[in-house]
C-alpha cells in the first residue's frame, strides 16, 4: 500500500488488482494528492475485504478525477470457489454492491434463525451460501467439509441479502455479528454509519463482554487529520449516538468510545478484527479474551 500511488504514476496499467487497503493508501499518497494522469486505467478491482458505501464514494470520486475510465470493480471471492465468485462491473451496477454471480455461479441467502431461503428483494440479511463449477471438492479434514458443504451449497459465513435485479451486497462476516439484549448488532453497518460522518477517517466496531447485555459495542475511531483534537471528542460521540439512533437502533450504540488507538491489519492487508477484539477487551476487563476464551 505504501507504494501503491508511486506505482500507478510510474506503470500507467491499464488493469489494477487491490484490496480497500492500496486505493485508500493511494488517496493519502503525494504522488496522486498533486494530481496525476491515470487515464490509462481501463478497470480496477478492488477485493480481499469488503469497501463500505463512503469509501466507494471517495475512491470513485478521487480516481475519476484522475483519469480512471469507470468506477472500480469492487468483487467478492474465496479460496473455496477458487477465486472470484461474483464482481461489479463498474457503473453498470448499483453502488455497494458486489454485483452478479460469474456464469455458472448461483448464491442462497439463508435465514440464520429459520434456515429458510431469503427471496431477492427482500433487502433481509442473512447467510450467504454459494455453489458453483468451480467450487472445491473438500478441505483435507472430512469432518471440515461436511460442515462446510451440505447439497452441493458452500456455506461461506459472510452475510449478506440481495436486490431485486439479483446484485449481492456483501455486510460482513457472520463472525462480526454478536447479540446486545435482545438485538442483532452489525458491526459492518455500524461502522459504515459512523464513517459517513465527515470527520471520521476511519473506525472499527468489535463487541466486548458485558454482564447486562452478554456484548455491547466498543468503537476504535481515527479522525480526520484537522478533527485531531480533544474540543471535537464530545461532538463526534454526540452525532455518531444520534445518528445510529436514527439510522439503526439504540441496542447498536456504542458503549465505549476509543480515540487513542490504530488499526491493526494483517500481513495480507486485511483488518485483524481477532486481535482489536483482543485489545479491547483488556481495555476494558484487563483480560486477555483470546487466552480466556481457550482456558473455557
Amino acid at each position: 500500500p505504501k507504494t501503491f500511488g508511486k506505482e500507478l504514476v510510474q506503470l500507467k496499467p491499464n488493469i489494477i488488482y487491490g484490496g480497500p487497503i492500496h486505493y485508500q493508501a493511494g488517496r493519502k499518497s503525494k504522488e496522486l494528492k498533486c494530481g496525476a494522469d491515470l487515464s490509462n486505467n481501463k478497470i480496477a478491482v478492488s477485493g480481499g475485504e469488503k469497501t463500505n458505501i463512503e469509501e466507494e464514494k471517495k475512491n470513485n470520486e478521487f480516481y475519476g478525477a484522475l483519469g480512471f475510465q469507470d468506477e472500480i470493480f469492487n468483487g467478492y471471492g474465496a479460496s473455496e470457489m477458487c477465486g472470484v465468485f461474483s464482481v461489479k462491473l463498474g457503473r453498470k451496477n448499483s453502488l455497494g454492491s458486489v454485483g452478479y454471480p460469474l456464469p455458472k455461479n448461483n448464491i442462497m441467502i439463508i435465514d440464520d434463525e429459520s434456515k429458510m431461503e431469503i427471496p431477492y428483494g427482500q433487502g433481509i440479511i442473512g447467510e450467504i451460501f454459494l455453489t458453483g463449477e468451480s467450487l472445491m471438492n473438500g478441505y483435507d479434514d472430512e469432518e471440515e467439509s461436511k460442515a462446510a458443504i451440505s447439497d452441493g451449497w458452500f456455506s461461506s459465513e459472510d452475510l449478506g441479502y440481495m436486490n431485486e435485479k439479483g446484485e449481492l451486497f456483501i455486510t460482513g462476516r457472520k463472525k462480526r455479528q454478536f447479540v446486545s439484549g435482545v438485538d442483532k448488532v452489525y458491526c459492518p453497518l455500524v461502522e459504515e454509519v459512523i464513517e459517513s460522518l465527515p470527520m471520521i477517517e476511519k473506525c472499527v466496531v468489535v463487541g466486548v463482554d458485558d454482564e447486562e447485555l452478554r456484548k455491547v459495542p466498543y468503537v476504535f475511531l481515527i479522525l480526520k487529520d484537522q478533527f485531531k483534537n480533544n474540543n471535537f471528542e464530545d461532538i463526534v460521540r454526540e452525532k455518531i449516538i444520534n445518528l445510529i439512533s436514527e439510522k439503526i437502533n439504540l441496542s447498536s450504540l456504542p458503549k465505549y468510545f476509543d480515540f487513542d488507538s490504530d488499526i491493526k491489519y494483517t500481513s495480507q492487508g486485511k483488518i485483524d478484527f481477532v486481535s482489536m477484539e483482543n485489545d479491547a477487551e483488556i481495555k476494558v476487563h484487563g483480560t486477555n479474551q483470546l487466552v480466556h476464551k481457550k482456558k473455557k
